[in-house]
């Protein structure tokens, strides 16, 4: 204070009086008794309107929508992630600073809004169409990872359309897959009916936000049942009889060591057969 007093007092544009001579020269005034005027005490200009506060009640729902949200979309998502860091963005919300400059409160909230939505579209489930072909077995469904970070702790729900097809075993482990790849999953059903029958599928957090988007299954189910045992035998039976027919018409062949060289003795009958016995000599 008396460094500040100093330099009001060396300052060539200021002047100093003293408080009596201000009482004195100030006008007289009157007591009247009539209320204030409006504009009392001084200009309103003298005090600028606020601006408003971004935690309003709406303002402060959102934070907290978005904070149970991204905490949720955080537990898919490997512990060095960016997902770390969205808890403190949101606490910052609440702090003083921005009543300041209140234009960019809106800043870090949409920054985390979209890095949560993000995850949320990053994956999705491929549909395709099975066909069936049997009383039970494995149908397999592909999921696509578009993130380029790994994703962990899925749960994968699985709801058929119809009663013609039962799912036997649904994976029960959370499912993992790694950045910018695809998983393949199988599940084991049952064929209760021919038909069409399509199965709903669809990705969660562990506390149940879905991810992506539901997609569908087509499952063409074609239960075998017994008459494809009477197909197949009726089937090896016909292949063995015609293997056996085939066998019956072949020609016998002609063995040359069963009969012996005979040569010699076609040649000694012959009567033009050279013999031992000597020539009459002249």
């Amino acid at each position: 204070m008396t460094s500040l007093s100093e330099a009001f007092v060396e300052a060539g544009w200021v002047s100093t009086v003293d408080a009596e001579s201000l009482m004195v020269d100030a006008p007289a005034s009157e007591l009247t008794g009539e209320p204030l005027s409006p504009q009392s005490p001084g200009d309103v200009t003298a005090y600028p309107m606020p601006q408003a506060s971004p935690l309003s009640a709406e303002g402060i729902e959102q934070i907290e929508t978005l904070r149970d949200q991204s905490a949720d979309v955080a537990e898919v998502l490997p512990a060095t992630s960016s997902a770390s860091r969205w808890g403190p963005v949101l606490d910052s919300l609440y702090s003083t600073r921005w009543r300041q400059d209140s234009s960019q409160w809106m800043a870090p909230l949409s920054d985390v809004e979209s890095q949560v939505d993000e995850v949320l579209t990053g994956v999705s489930i491929t549909p395709t169409t099975v066909n069936f072909l049997a009383d039970e077995g494995q149908i397999q469904v592909t999921i696509t990872n578009d993130l380029p970070v790994d994703l962990q702790n899925l749960n994968l729900t699985l709801n058929p359309g119809n009663g013609r097809l039962r799912i036997l075993e649904e994976p029960t482990e959370p499912l993992s897959i790694g950045a910018n790849s695809r998983a393949s999953v199988h599940f084991r059903a049952e064929a209760i009916a021919g038909g069409q029958v399509p199965i709903n599928a669809f990705l969660s957090t562990p506390r149940g936000t879905v991810l992506g988007s539901e997609e569908t299954i087509s499952v063409r189910v074609q239960p075998t049942g017994d008459w494809i045992y009477w197909v197949l035998g009726i089937l090896g039976g016909g292949i063995l009889i015609l293997g056996l027919a085939r066998l019956g018409r072949r020609p016998k062949r002609f063995d040359d060591s069963d009969q012996g060289d005979t040569s010699a003795a076609k040649a000694l009958d012959s009567p033009e057969a050279p013999t031992d016995q000597p020539k009459d000599s002249a």
